[in-house]
């Protein structure tokens, strides 16, 4: 029966950690640049041609930076709002 050393336990976490990082850094990136496009495509509207869908995108390009700035740092930046309900 072969034993594992602590040592290569450590090294195949690390291992694994470092995967986890650059698949979630890839799938950041991705959403990052489809809500790039999005807000180029709504930039190139008149304002006054904003609909429901325009803030929808506001919103969700809002919820993609508050993202990326959870993962290189986790610490909240500001209290979430309560519920008001």
């Amino acid at each position: 029966m072969m034993l594992v050393s602590e040592e290569s336990i450590t090294e195949e976490s690390l291992a694994s950690s470092v995967m986890q990082a650059e698949q979630t850094s890839r799938l950041m990136e991705d959403q990052v640049a489809a809500v790039t496009e999005e807000l180029d495509m709504l930039a190139s509207s008149q304002p006054s041609e904003f609909s429901p869908s325009h803030i929808w995108t506001l919103l969700k390009a809002i919820r993609v930076q508050q993202q990326m700035l959870e993962l290189y740092d986790p610490t909240p930046v500001v209290e979430p709002v309560p519920s008001c309900l």
